[in-house]
């Protein structure tokens, strides 16, 4: 038979490996037996099917769980977690604009937060979301103090639910 097409289907075919296989431990050049089931894998036709699926999303549910799913014995290996897997524990960049313009950043879940200018005097002002607003004379650097609010975010979740022995 010239294809696999012309093959019938569950027909088993014998196959040549051409390369090492670690997780079954078969070396290039094992024959494998496999069963034919009358479709061969395509590439993806467009964009979004070839694109790279996104990151789980990681934030603390409580001092035990995790929105990735992983659960954790006590709250040092919450935090341990949370400084591992959370961009926004080590630091907030304010990339994205809002509609007026201004720059924003969505460093966690209802927690977007905007550089404004403060209505009557005109300085700088980060109002998150949730309601959190820090005002300045100066602005400097506004990353770092959003990333202070994210990690105040961060211990209020941890706290709120202690671990029970």
């Amino acid at each position: 038979m010239a294809a696999f097409t012309e093959l019938p289907k569950g027909a088993k075919i014998e196959l040549t490996l051409t390369a090492d296989d670690p997780v079954s431990g078969l070396k290039a050049g094992s024959r494998v037996t496999a069963i034919w089931m009358g479709t061969r894998w395509q590439r993806p036709t467009t964009v979004w099917g070839r694109s790279i699926p996104r990151r789980r999303v990681h934030e603390p549910l409580d001092a035990s769980r995790c929105t990735c799913g992983d659960e954790f014995a006590d709250a040092s290996e919450a935090e341990r977690h949370a400084h591992g897997w959370v961009p926004a524990f080590s630091r907030v960049r304010f990339r994205y604009k809002t509609e007026r313009g201004e720059p924003s950043a969505r460093p966690l879940s209802g927690h977007e937060m905007r550089i404004t200018p403060d209505g009557l005097t005109g300085r700088p002002t980060v109002a998150c979301q949730c309601g959190w607003v820090y005002r300045t004379r100066w602005m400097g650097q506004p990353g770092p103090v959003a990333r202070d609010h994210v990690r105040s975010v961060f211990r209020a979740r941890m706290d709120a639910n202690p671990q029970t022995a």
